[in-house]
């Protein structure tokens, strides 16, 4: 869009978080109904193989998006049948297989039936970051750490350190930093977050190696330098950050679970633990940050999430949970666009499903979050 943009980073070189893992998924999603959740998915899927793919097929980026199995255990195969026909979906995005149709694509025996997403696939997430931070509108300022955001007063915003000192003053900024947003955001409402600990088992050696990744209960991806990479544990308000002996195992035996196979544990395995940030309702956090609920008291509208008043030049982009290389490249295009006032790349329905305000509007209309 032609928005020049400063990044500021904590840590002495980009996507040391979360970001860090081997290698994350990328896949859309199959539900009984076609919720917001559900399209929204699909959204994010579609458009993150369109922006990622080019950077795989020029070297960029390592990883493969030329196929995804995720099992189904809910529903059989006539079942997923109908519901594919039922929803329209077409196959270019997601196929129902058998389990026998699942293992010739994955070259090897799969347990259950599955959906097949032909766009789907993995690839190293930090190699991504750095590929979208290689622009030339972009400025990359590392061992940054900003403490707190100050309004000036006329429509700006001062980012300053742990020193107190001004890093910045910015007309608009986007908070993308998972679970620490919280700090910078003192006073305002503050959103249903829940942050997790997700731990992944690396093998060196396994029988079984399919030719696609396999999702479904736990997951498995084959890394082009022969090991496995399986996992990943999901575990609320753990701060625990050594590698696990009790999470390997429960990889091990998610990876059995979706091998149908034995899974002994090696004498030594390899691991990494990182963090998720996701909401109660499992969508992500977009667009301008809402006024506190005291600030707006004098709106006459406020049950829907577009009604509600905004800070000024202040949003996130935050909470995509354990589905962030699905969902980064809309949800950053949404913002992108909010910000320069360029059309929206999704609809009202959608927007309204993951816009930063859904929850105090919620809260106008005497719902549950």
């Amino acid at each position: 869009l032609g928005v020049p943009c400063r990044v500021f980073d904590a840590a002495p070189a980009p996507a040391l978080g979360g970001s860090g893992m081997p290698a994350g998924l990328l896949h859309g999603v199959v539900h009984g109904a076609d919720t917001p959740h559900t399209r929204w998915f699909r959204a994010g899927a579609l458009r993150a193989h369109a922006s990622i793919a080019p950077l795989i097929a020029q070297g960029r980026v390592p990883g493969r998006l030329d196929g995804l199995l995720r099992c189904e255990h809910a529903l059989d195969h006539a079942a997923m049948n109908a519901l594919a026909q039922r929803q329209g979906l077409p196959p270019q995005y997601a196929q129902p297989m058998s389990a026998t149709e699942a293992g010739t694509h994955a070259g090897c025996a799969i347990a259950r039936p599955a959906w097949y997403y032909p766009g789907g696939g993995w690839l190293e997430p930090a190699s991504l970051v750095r590929a979208w931070l290689d622009d030339p509108s972009i400025e990359l300022t590392l061992r940054a750490h900003v403490r707190c955001l100050v309004a000036d007063g006329q429509g700006r915003w001062r980012l300053l350190d742990t020193q107190g000192r001004v890093l910045a003053h910015c007309d608009q900024v986007v908070l993308a930093h998972a679970a620490d947003i919280a700090p910078l955001l003192d006073g305002c409402d503050p959103w249903p977050l829940m942050r997790s600990r997700g731990q992944v088992t690396l093998l060196s050696a396994a029988a079984w190696r399919p030719a696609v990744p396999i999702a479904g209960d736990g997951y498995a991806i084959a890394l082009p330098d022969g090991r496995l990479l399986c996992g990943a544990t999901n575990d609320l308000d753990d701060e625990e950050p050594a590698v696990r002996e009790a999470d390997h195992r429960r990889n091990l035996a998610a990876l059995q679970r979706l091998s149908g196979l034995p899974c002994p544990a090696p004498p030594a395995l390899e691991g990494r633990v990182g963090w998720r940030l996701h909401t109660r309702d499992r969508l992500p956090l977009v667009g301008g940050v809402p006024l506190p609920a005291h600030e707006r008291t004098q709106a006459t509208r406020q049950e829907q999430p577009r009604f509600i008043a905004r800070h000024s030049g202040l949003y996130t982009l935050s909470a995509l949970g354990s589905r962030g290389l699905t969902q980064a490249a809309l949800a950053g295009e949404v913002v992108a666009a909010m910000i320069a006032a360029t059309p929206l790349p999704i609809g009202s329905p959608l927007l309204d499903a993951v816009d930063a305000a859904r929850f105090a509007a919620r809260t106008q209309r005497g719902e549950t979050q």
